[in-house]
This record gives structure tokens, C-alpha cells and sequence, in this order.
């Protein structure tokens, strides 16, 4: 009896877990559009190894604990609770993940520690914004714990062989479950893109065993497994390409002179694609961000940027390191944490200025980060006086946090450097008496609401802070990442930029093309006069944009021009080309044009160089270190059967 208790709840776990698992397809189709039915069923079916792992996570502690019942408090009723209390924990995590993908496009990962310590503000955001699954979830729980709270009862001598064994081999398949092999302990979910298909691969993998794996590998210190091993060797004529890179980072390191202030404000999942400043043929009316489109002309624009990441520690590890993130992750919570980083912040403080971070919300991880990444101060929600207008889920509004900037700034007796990371559009709630422009009927509608409202408290600010007699500051608006499901991938990494000087230094005009997050870096060095020839993006003041890149799903992408190409990273050669402008969701490929393999080439061999001197630890020999090297390097490490290190090379 006891022995079909353990594994039929093991088993009950598993199919739970799959069946949870395929919510995906119903809550997010048209993430899996272009997979026929046949290959969401493969992708769901071949997934089942992380179901299994996920399962077994949660029924090994509870099985050991009706063990310790049975033996320590002589409990011989078996009640189905002990299946119910992980069944729970499972249902819970993958509805989190649901929500968490509705904004990201991706699963919840390495990520799950510093959510847990926002726990009251994801809590009050998910009842407010998904009330209906939030309800059902506590529906559910409490009918079944009803159902389940019938059970076996043990008769007879309870042995060794009747309860130790039977929990030793549920111990042992469990362990099975979780190591995936015999090479893996525990299995990595990087290991759900072996399907060879990036769109399976996301639906292949399980979100709850995705988030407690993260968890493990944080509690360590770890870095997941470097995604970028999927991407096969670049050749030489490839890494030919990076050589005009390698020319600008033989220049010598200058250090900024210019004493003027810089205000760089990383709007919280602010999307071009909504904005008539960047999207013509945004449907909205009237316009959704106006203020922003009325500076937007009195400085100098490009047709956007793409952000490194989705998340805020990656915009701002993209923008103040003008590097990648590891491929669809961050660095905080990992090994990569640890290993030297020389960004803006840390330059500019060296040479004289103030350096300060500035949030509506709790400064937490992004605070930290940006510290650790040089900036002297970090201002949160828990710094700032009593708000005047009412507060949201996560802490100030916008005005609020614009007014804390400007009495700070006046205080300031040297050039500074504020980064400002903004509250109102991390939730979809406005103040009372404020009016909802487009309506609250649902999440879109509310969220183009609240960035109107956001954009109003851009265009006082702006204005504040120019009546307040600072001194000259250059304004670099953009954004740390976007949010919610937008058009195509390129639509989920578009955000807007926009360089503006209050002493008019700055010329306005447009420069075509898209840019790269990383371009914010260098940008701002140059406006100062200096130049650190480390940072792997290029300066939009002296160039125009260079193309850039992101990656997703497994696969990575690059635009220049008009064109964009993708590819799977096992797959280089798999090469799918778009034509944004005319379609920005990007569902009807177009023939690729001839400059599509060298922009492949390009993307590929830029990545693959920046991957690998990020996981050694060597950001700031970019360009310095001659790529066939570490190439040889690589392939003589994989011949030995090593893997990428986390930890500074020498």
C-alpha cells in the first residue's frame, strides 16, 4: 500500500505536470503560430524528461516527510493531502510562469530569486491584473483539498520492506528524474533546445522545473549553462569580420572631460512599436506617448535601439557595460556576478562625477547591480519623502520619483550622472481623478492608459528640471526593456531613443537605422570626450547605427537596414529573412537579400566572441584578444571534454 502511494503520486505529479505544461498553447497561441499540431505534440511529449524532474523535485521532500509520520508519529492513515501540498505548489508555479511570460516571451529562469523578493508586489499585481486565473487557482485548491482528504490506511506489520524499501525506490527513480542522465546533476533546462527547433524547445520545457532549477543554481552562485555552446564554431572568414572592432579597441582609454551632466532614464517597458514617434502606423488615437514625440524632434533620434534583455538588470548591464548579456539571461544571481566589470558608472565616478541610481520601487536587485557596477548612490522607494500622488503596486509614481530626482539634482555641487528607472508602466493602475485615454476594459487598453499617463509625467519633468536653472544636461531617454506581447521578435526588443541636451549642444536631427542597447555606453563617452575602446558598441553620435542583434527562443536574430535575419544557434545555416517595415510581426518571410550570409556571419562571429570572453571573465579585452585564438583555445578545452568557465582566465 505504501509503496503504490509513493508512486502513484509520483506519477499523478508527472501527468499533472504535463498536462499544467500545455496551458502554454491555450494561454499564448500565437507564440507557437508557426509549429504544426504534430510539433506541439512532439515538443510536448519529448518534454515529458522535465515533468518527470519536475515532479520528482516536489514529491521527494513531501514523500520523505509521510515517511517520517508513519515511523516518528505512527500515522497508518495514508491521506492524498501529502499529494495535494506539491500538486498545489506545481499549479501555483506554472501559473506564475504564465504571467511572467505574458510580459517576457519567456519562462521564468534565473530570475526566480529576485522575484521572490518582490513577492507583495507581484502578489497585488497578479490579483489585479489576472484576478480570473488567481481565483481559479484558490477554486481549486480548496475543492480538491476536500476530495483529498480521503486516504488508504496501512494494515499490518509495517516492515523495512514494506515502507523503507518501497521509499528508496521512489527515492532513487526520483533521483533518475531529476539528473536526466548520467552526466547531469540536475538536468539543465538548457537541455530542452537537444529538440533542435527553438519554438519547441519553449514548449518542451517545464516552467516549474525551470524556476527550481534557477533557484538551485543561484543558491550556489552559478551561471547557467552558457546557451552560446549551442552556436557551432564561426569560421575564419567569419571572424574576419569582427577585425574592424578589434582596430577601434587598439585605441588607448580617455578618460571624460567635459563637465556636464548626464541624465540616462531607462523608462520601464516603454515599446516603440506603440509610439507614432517610431511606429507611423501605430494605430492609436490620440497619440499615446506625445510628449516624448514632441522632444523627440529637438534632438537626435535614430529609428530606435534593440535592448539586451527583457528584464531591467539586463537593459541596464546592456547600456552601462555596452556589452551582451549571456544569451537570453543576466548576470546577477550568478557566478558572472563576481567577475570585473569596467562600465560607465565606474568610469565617470573615477573622473569627478556624481553617480546615482534612482527607482520608484524598492532599489533591489537593479539598485545593487548598478552599485556594484560603479555607481556610488542608490535611491529606492524606501529613500524618498511621503508620496503626493497615490502610489501603485510597486511604490512612487512617476511624478513622485521625477520630483525626488530634480531636489536631489539641485543639492549636487559636481557634474552628475543619474540613471532613472521609472514606476507607473511596471503596473497598469492610475491614480484617482486621472483619466483613462484608451480605456481600462482590458490589459492593453490599460497599459496604453498608464503610458500615456507616463509620457504626461515625462513631458513635467523635462520641463521641471529646465526651470530649475541645473546646468547643461544631456537627456538620454530610452528604455530598459519592453513588456506584454508585441509584434514579432523584433517588436519584443524595440525600444525608443533619443539624445537631448538642455544647452542645445546636441543638434537635432535623425539618423536612420536601428541601434543597439550597447551604443548608449560609448554614445555618452564621446558627448564627454572620452572613449574606453572595451565597450563593444559604437558611439551614434560619430556613426550611424551599425545594425544589432537579439536573442530568443534558441535562436538569434540581427537587424540592418529594413532587413532582419534569424537563425537557430545549432543551425547557423537555417537562415529566414524579414522585411520589418512592412512586416513587424514578422510572419511572412521574405527571399533573403544578398548581404544576408555576411549579416549572418557578422551576428554570428560577434556573439560567439563576446559569449566566450564574458564567461572568462574578460569583458574588457573585447576586441584586444584575437578571436582565432580563443578559438583554438575553445576547441582545445571541448577536445578535453571542459566546459565554458565562470571564473576570470588568469
Amino acid at each position: 500500500m505504501f509503496a503504490r502511494f509513493l508512486f502513484a503520486g509520483l506519477a499523478l505529479l508527472a501527468l499533472l505536470a504535463l498536462l499544467l505544461k500545455s496551458l502554454i498553447l491555450l494561454w499564448s497561441p500565437a507564440s507557437f503560430a508557426a509549429l504544426s499540431s504534430a510539433q506541439q505534440l512532439e515538443a510536448i511529449v519529448w518534454g515529458f524528461r522535465f515533468d518527470l524532474a519536475a515532479a520528482s523535485l516536489v514529491w521527494a521532500p513531501f514523500a520523505l516527510l509521510c515517511w517520517l509520520s508513519v515511523r516518528l508519529l505512527r500515522q497508518r492513515r495514508l491521506s492524498w493531502l501529502w499529494w495535494w501540498a506539491p500538486a498545489l505548489l506545481l499549479t501555483a508555479m506554472q501559473l506564475g510562469d504564465l504571467m511572467y511570460f505574458d510580459n517576457s516571451g519567456r519562462h521564468v529562469g534565473y530570475e526566480i530569486r529576485e522575484l521572490t523578493r518582490e513577492f507583495a508586489g507581484l502578489f497585488d499585481t497578479a490579483l489585479k491584473q489576472y484576478s480570473l486565473p488567481m481565483l481559479g487557482l484558490l477554486a481549486v485548491g480548496l475543492a480538491t483539498a476536500l476530495l483529498c482528504r480521503r486516504g488508504a490506511v496501512l494494515q499490518g506489520r509495517l516492515g523495512p520492506l514494506r515502507i523503507e524499501l518501497p521509499l528508496l525506490l521512489a527515492l532513487l527513480v526520483a533521483a533518475v528524474g531529476i539528473r536526466g542522465s548520467l552526466t547531469e546533476l540536475p538536468m539543465k533546462p538548457d537541455r530542452a533546445y537537444d529538440i533542435g527547433n527553438p519554438q519547441q524547445a519553449l514548449l518542451s520545457l517545464n516552467p516549474a522545473y525551470a524556476m527550481l532549477s534557477g533557484l538551485l543554481a543561484s543558491s550556489k552562485g552559478q551561471a547557467s549553462n552558457p546557451l552560446y555552446r549551442q552556436l557551432p564554431a564561426p569560421s575564419n572568414k567569419a571572424l574576419a569580420l569582427l577585425e574592424p572592432q578589434r582596430l577601434r579597441a587598439a585605441e588607448p582609454y580617455q578618460a571624460p572631460t567635459r563637465q556636464v551632466n548626464v541624465v540616462l532614464m531607462l523608462l520601464e517597458s516603454w515599446p516603440a512599436e506603440v509610439m507614432h514617434s517610431y511606429n507611423p502606423a501605430a494605430p492609436t488615437k490620440p497619440a499615446v506617448t506625445p510628449n516624448f514625440d514632441a522632444l523627440h524632434a529637438k534632438g537626435l533620434r535614430t529609428d530606435g535601439l534593440l535592448a539586451g534583455g527583457r528584464r531591467t538588470v539586463e537593459g541596464f548591464f546592456g547600456a552601462l557595460c555596452s556589452y551582451q548579456n549571456p544569451l537570453e539571461a543576466g548576470v546577477p544571481n550568478t557566478a558572472l556576478q563576481s567577475l570585473p566589470y569596467h562600465c560607465l558608472p565606474e568610469l565617470l565616478s573615477q573622473a569627478g562625477w556624481s553617480t546615482a541610481v534612482f527607482q520608484g520601487m524598492h532599489k533591489g536587485e537593479t539598485g545593487s547591480f548598478a552599485q556594484q557596477l560603479g555607481t556610488q548612490h542608490s535611491y529606492g522607494k524606501l529613500e524618498m519623502p511621503p508620496a503626493q500622488v497615490e502610489k501603485n503596486s510597486w511604490g512612487y509614481q512617476d511624478p513622485d520619483l521625477y520630483r525626488f530626482v530634480v531636489a536631489q539634482a539641485k543639492r549636487e555641487t559636481a557634474p552628475f550622472f543619474y540613471m532613472i528607472n521609472n514606476t507607473t508602466t511596471h503596473d497598469d493602475q492610475l491614480p484617482p481623478g486621472e483619466p483613462w485615454v484608451f480605456g481600462k476594459e482590458d490589459a492593453k487598453a490599460r497599459q496604453l492608459s498608464v503610458l500615456h499617463y507616463a509620457d504626461k509625467a515625462l513631458g513635467d519633468f523635462i520641463r521641471a528640471f529646465e526651470q530649475a536653472n541645473i546646468g547643461p544636461t544631456l537627456f538620454v531617454i530610452t528604455a530598459d526593456h519592453t513588456a506584454g506581447e508585441r509584434s514579432g521578435h523584433l517588436g519584443r526588443y524595440w525600444i525608443p531613443f533619443l539624445l537631448y541636451a538642455t544647452d542645445g549642444s546636441v543638434p537635432a536631427r535623425h539618423v536612420p537605422g536601428i541601434g543597439a542597447q550597447q551604443d548608449i555606453a560609448p554614445t555618452i563617452m564621446e558627448y564627454l570626450g572620452g572613449r574606453a575602446p572595451w565597450f563593444a558598441g559604437h558611439s551614434l553620435l560619430s556613426q550611424p547605427p551599425q545594425g544589432a542583434g537579439y536573442a530568443t527562443s534558441g535562436s538569434l536574430g540581427w537587424v540592418s537596414g529594413k532587413t532582419v535575419i534569424e537563425y537557430p544557434l545549432q543551425h547557423p545555416d537555417q537562415l529566414t529573412c524579414y522585411d520589418w517595415q512592412q512586416d513587424l510581426a514578422m510572419t511572412t518571410p521574405q527571399p533573403c537579400p544578398a548581404q544576408a550570409s555576411a549579416l549572418r556571419d557578422l551576428s554570428w562571429a560577434s556573439t560567439w566572441y563576446q559569449q566566450s570572453l564574458l564567461f572568462q571573465g574578460q569583458t574588457r579585452e573585447f576586441g584586444r584578444v584575437d578571436p582565432a585564438s580563443l578559438l583554438r583555445n575553445d576547441s582545445a578545452t571541448q577536445t578535453a571534454g571542459g566546459s565554458a568557465t565562470t571564473q576570470p582566465a588568469g
